[in-house]
């Protein structure tokens, strides 16, 4: 089922994060992508993550990835979007978890916007 595109307040942009997992090999990407409040293209940003395979980490990455490209093309009203639910209770909450480093890295980060 398709969902329909919710788009950022105006004049700030949104930011879609996910992770994707290759099922052959152990390189992993996680990747963002920016667009402004009419659904213009902004810029996109893509990594690949060897070696990780555990999905919470690769969408974890994904939204500091996210605010990587912020800061990268100098954003500062935005909005990450992910389909992690588990991820997103997690950045709220800072539980103990395999990826807390992650967790705190997008907390600290996430401070300038």
């Amino acid at each position: 089922m398709a969902r329909q595109r919710i788009p950022p307040e105006r004049g700030q942009y949104k930011i879609n994060s996910d992770a994707a997992i290759a099922r052959a090999r152990s390189d992993d990407a996680v990747g963002a992508i920016c667009r402004g409040d009419r659904g213009q293209f902004i810029a996109a940003s893509v990594m690949v993550v060897p070696n990780i395979t555990e999905p919470e980490t690769l969408e974890a990455m994904a939204c500091l990835e996210a605010i990587a490209l912020a800061e990268d093309c100098n954003i500062r009203k935005m909005t990450v979007a992910s389909d992690c639910i588990s991820v997103i209770r997690n950045i709220k909450e800072m539980p103990r978890c395999p990826y807390m480093m992650v967790l705190q890295d997008i907390c600290e980060r996430s401070k300038s916007f």
